[in-house]
Order: C-alpha cells, then structure tokens, then sequence
C-alpha cells in the first residue's frame, strides 16, 4: 500500500477588478465570495444584502393583535418573558426578539428550557413558574404553535 502525499489545490484569485469592485467588504471576503461562485460585483452584493422578496409579516393571522399586546407590555412596564428554545434557531430568535425588546424600552427576560429535564416546547410546569415571578406576558420564538393546554395554563395562572 502507497502512501500518496495529498495535494492542496487552491481556486484561482478573483480577478482584480472584482475585488477592487468589493473593496469595502475586504480582499478576504471578495475571494470568498468568487470561490462560491458569485462571480461579479452585482452578484455578490444582492447575495449579502438579501434582496429576497419577503411576505408582510403582519398579514399573519393574530400578528396585529400580538404586536399590540407586545407594545401594550413595554409601555406599561410588564415584565416580558421571550420563551425559546435550545436548538440554533430557537436560541438566536430568542436572542434576537429580547434585544428588540429592550432596545424598545421593554422589561424582558428570556427562558430556555433544559432539553433534558424539561424537553422541547413549552411546558406547564414553567409557565406556572414564570407567574410567580410576576410574569405577565409570554412570547413564544420557535415553540408553542400547538401547546393549546400549556398556553391556557399559562393564562389561568395569570
């Protein structure tokens, strides 16, 4: 048995118009961008600036009424519990909504459960929790859209 020596084969460099057209992004990113194929300027600034045609978000079902409830919390106050959950997009929507919400003035705090004591979703038990420390609105990111039971034990305890 022949032990081959492996072979580093490199992409060729952008050309140095591409990159110069991408000078604010820097020589690294530019060439990142060629070697995946986005092979001019026009091409790799839509891919990082997305321009990706989105729904209105407020079209959604209860979307209004969620919005109004949520600006209704920050005003007043209350404190604003973000339920998540422990995988990557649960943490990042998490993330991401607590920052908008206190940025926006509001009293927040976030909860993940322990995927090993408390599972995946929501669950009475820390919703009952929640309530006791005077809770008193619950915004679900990537959990929750068929937790009927939990949700109304959240709103019988308050």
């Amino acid at each position: 048995m022949s032990h081959q020596p492996k072979r580093w084969q490199f992409a060729p460099a952008a050309p140095v118009h591409f990159v110069n057209a991408l000078s604010d992004l820097g020589p690294v990113l530019a060439q990142v961008l060629y070697n995946r194929g986005l092979t001019t300027p026009q091409a790799a600034r839509s891919f990082l600036m997305g321009d990706l045609p989105l729904h209105d978000p407020m079209q959604m079902l209860g979307m209004g009424k969620a919005v109004g409830r949520i600006r209704q919390a920050i005003k007043r106050k209350e404190k604003i519990v973000v339920y998540g959950d422990f995988d990557a997009d649960g943490v990042t929507s998490t993330a991401v909504l607590v920052t908008t919400i206190r940025a926006l003035g509001g009293v927040v705090e976030h909860y993940i459960p322990n995927r090993i004591d408390e599972g995946y979703g929501l669950n009475t038990p820390a919703l009952l929790e929640l309530a006791r420390r005077g809770t008193k609105l619950v915004v679900t990111v990537d959990c929750g859209i068929r937790s009927v039971e939990e949700v109304q034990s959240g709103r019988d305890a308050g």
